[in-house]
């Protein structure tokens, strides 16, 4: 067992119906009212924004859901009435009716489902129930399914189903959109208007619900062929399939494109599983609502074409009075193992039709000491011609010259080692102009390999199971040199280049599952510690490359009963060593020192069938360096002559097998 937890089990009690409490009214918008074939749907009718001034006197009803299991319905001398109301006028605002006219009723909430109970008790327009459109339940009692969103779950959608033919499974649905009172309405943002999902949470005025399944994420991260998207988690919505989700809706913000020549939608799209080939893929609509229901943008069905894809609708005919509505609804595509093929959405726009396309996705290949390849994608496939960009971190893009090119990548070389450049670039169209410049991309170069001495930062786990997904960043006068490093067991010694007087420094600790098995220490190049600390505290010292640089590479060979050969790497040009050596754990200092000249050195006088330790030290003249080691080797075992004995007093010999 890796580790033990210990589990604490509560027996915990909680108000399903805290969410609900509180005055609701319909949402002042497009869409509070409308009935459709199925819950996802209302393509057989819905509210446009000028209901809103049309049937006032409903939209200002009010519903007061209390804690205490009853709520009222206030509709202040008038309501919205129909001609199935005995004693109604024509369809219209009117004095309500007995027993729709409102006053207190009592009601249940949990789980997403909301039953009012009440003679006239209702929610929505009063004719509506689970077995009709008449305005008689059975038993005076109405069940609801309720969702809610918005940033601090202001908006509820409630949906409740009735026998209709023309619907799905022979059901129609009906949907009342409610805004909580004192909640700020959402009213339509004017073009252009971008989303990237960044605060991974769902965007304010947006709203989203589902038939079945939970519905459009925001945060965490997808598996199989998704997992490997190449997108941070948390900066992009996703339905997270399961076999069960259906109707998965995301609405926009309606966006207002009146001043608009000509409105586009685009939006990046994600839809991959080649690994494990779920036919029919899943279905992703891009839809807006016109008026009266929700009219299909297009279809896209397609998990065979790898990465983020960039989509673009012309919105010119889709608004309504200038307003734009666009949703997205994921729907399964049928297949048994739809899991495998997440749907993602990103980067959403909506904005004037550009005549040339911005690049996207710019990312450094490779990084050198005196050159960098970066690249960069086109969600243009016409486009086949850039410009780029480059200087000093913070320099304008506009003073710079661009640089011509016909491909997606480039090669920047003549550069300065460890210095920090910023990276723009543009698309070209030619007659059509060219797009905005994106950027900066900030790289830096690195060091040259022979850059100062080696140094190391050891990283230390005292369970032994490695930092389980800690990490940290090691950085020398500012510049990355170690992006991520991580202990994989105890103990990690990763070595890194830093000259004397350089500013060695750690950052980005991400501390991981057990963050306090973490520690971790710098040695300078003379093999002094000259930094440690636990995770999480950061650290800026000076590094040293001594005179004197210990041996590298210690190894032994050619192992007799009364020799080694053992050699080593130098540390720079000496050519005179001192060996310590003595049986394997003794303590540096109390070992037979031996003065060489030859690398390798046959070292000779050794006891058969005994393990050594030893230890290596550079003489660069009156200096020295720091002792290099230990390294292990043994020694091979002699032939015993008869008679021989062995009592195991000192364990089981090296020289006998079992």
């Amino acid at each position: 067992m890796k580790k033990i937890y210990t589990l604490l089990f509560l027996s915990i009690c909680i108000s399903f119906s805290a969410q609900i409490e509180g005055s609701w009214s319909l949402n002042p918008a497009a869409g509070a009212i409308g009935v459709g074939p199925d819950s996802a749907s209302t393509s057989w009718w819905s509210s446009d924004a000028g209901a809103v001034t049309t049937r006032d006197c409903f939209f200002d009803d009010s519903i007061v859901f209390n804690s205490n299991g009853t709520y009222d319905h206030y509709m202040d001398g008038a309501t919205w009435l129909e001609s199935w109301q005995a004693g109604s006028p024509a369809e219209g605002c009117g004095a309500p009716i007995a027993p729709h006219d409102g006053g207190s009723n009592t009601y249940t909430f949990s789980n997403g489902v909301l039953t009012v109970s009440g003679v006239g008790a209702h929610v929505g327009l009063a004719k509506v129930h689970n077995g009709g459109e008449d305005g008689a339940p059975v038993n005076d009692q109405i069940t609801y399914s309720v969702t809610f969103s918005g940033s601090n779950s202001e908006i509820m959608t409630v949906d409740i189903s009735f026998p209709n033919a023309g619907g799905t499974n022979g059901l129609g649905w009906w949907r009342f959109v409610y805004l909580k009172n004192g909640a700020t309405p959402c009213v339509a943002v004017t073009a252009p208007y971008s989303q990237d999902f960044s605060s991974g949470t769902l965007p304010s005025c947006w709203n989203q619900s589902a038939a079945s399944g939970d519905g459009w994420r925001y945060a965490g991260a997808p598996a199989y062929d998704a997992a490997s998207n190449g997108r941070t988690s948390g900066t992009y919505a996703w339905i997270d399939f399961s076999g069960t989700d259906a109707g998965t809706v995301m609405d926009l913000v309606p966006v207002d494109v009146s001043a608009l020549t000509v409105p586009e939608l685009e939006f990046a799209y994600f839809s991959y599983d080649v690994t494990y080939g779920s036919t029919p893929a899943n279905i992703l609509y891009i839809e807006s609502y016109d008026g009266s229901g929700w009219v299909v943008i297009d279809i896209l069905a397609d998990n065979t074409v790898p990465g983020w894809n960039y989509q673009r609708y012309d919105l010119t005919g889709y608004d309504v009075s200038g307003v734009v509505s666009i949703r997205f609804r994921g729907e399964s595509g049928g297949a048994s193992n739809d899991f495998y093929n997440d749907i993602l959405v990103d980067d959403v726009v909506v904005r004037e039709q550009p005549s040339c396309y911005d690049p996207y996705g710019v990312s450094a290949v490779s990084l050198g000491s005196d050159s960098a390849t970066i690249a960069w994608s086109s969600s243009d496939p016409s486009v086949t011609a850039w410009n780029y960009v480059l200087g000093a971190a913070g320099f304008d893009p506009l003073t710079g010259t661009p640089v011509a090119v016909t491909a997606d990548s480039v090669i920047l070389s003549g550069l300065t080692s460890a210095t920090s450049y910023d990276f723009y670039v543009q698309s070209d169209c030619g007659a059509s102009g060219v797009s905005a410049w994106i950027g900066p991309f900030n790289f830096a170069t690195i060091y040259p390999a022979n850059y100062g001495c080696p140094h190391t930062i050891n990283l230390i786990d005292s369970y032994g199971d490695g930092w389980n997904g800690g990490s940290v960043d090691v950085s020398v006068n500012g510049v990355v040199v170690l992006a991520g490093a991580a202990c994989s067991g105890t103990f990690d010694a990763v070595a890194f280049n830093a000259g004397t007087g350089d500013v060695i420094s750690t950052s980005n600790w991400v501390p991981g599952s057990w963050p306090g098995e973490i520690s971790w220490e710098i040695l300078d190049g003379g093999g002094v510690i000259i930094a440690a600390g636990l995770v999480s505290v950061d650290t800026s010292v000076t590094g040293n490359c001594p005179a004197c640089l210990p041996p590298t590479g210690l190894t032994a060979s050619n192992s007799t009963t009364n020799s080694a050969d053992l050699a080593w790497t130098a540390g720079g040009t000496e050519t005179q060593w001192n060996i310590q050596y003595d049986t394997a754990g003794f303590a540096p200092g109390t070992g037979t020192i031996m003065n060489v000249t030859t690398n390798p050195y046959t070292l000779t006088g050794l006891t058969a069938a005994t393990s050594y330790d030893y230890w290596v030290q550079a003489v660069c003249g009156s200096d020295s360096s720091a002792y290099a080691g230990p390294f292990t080797f043994g020694t091979a075992c002699g032939s015993s002559i008869a008679p021989t004995n062995e009592n195991f007093d000192l364990g089981f010999s090296v020289c006998w097998s079992q």
